[in-house]
């Protein structure tokens, strides 16, 4: 009776250990995912400020060249 309960004991340790380690490697690959987002999102507030500035710089061409048009009329 012992040896069965401590067979059941350590098969139940031994899914426990397999349960921790997949849980381990699910946030490994979560982390991983994690910094992969944070990298995009640089990327794409870096890039959302040079557009910013493309587009102002557009407006300030713009209106220069109305200015200009305006004049030579």
């Amino acid at each position: 009776m012992l040896q069965a309960q401590k067979a059941q004991v350590a098969e139940a340790l031994t899914k426990v250990e397999a349960g921790r380690v997949e849980l381990e490697l699910s946030m490994t690959k979560l982390k991983a995912e994690e910094a992969s987002l944070q990298d995009s999102l640089s990327k794409l507030s870096a890039l959302n400020e040079s557009l910013s500035q493309d587009r102002l710089d557009l407006n300030l061409l713009v209106a220069q060249l109305e200015e200009e048009k305006a004049a030579l009329q």
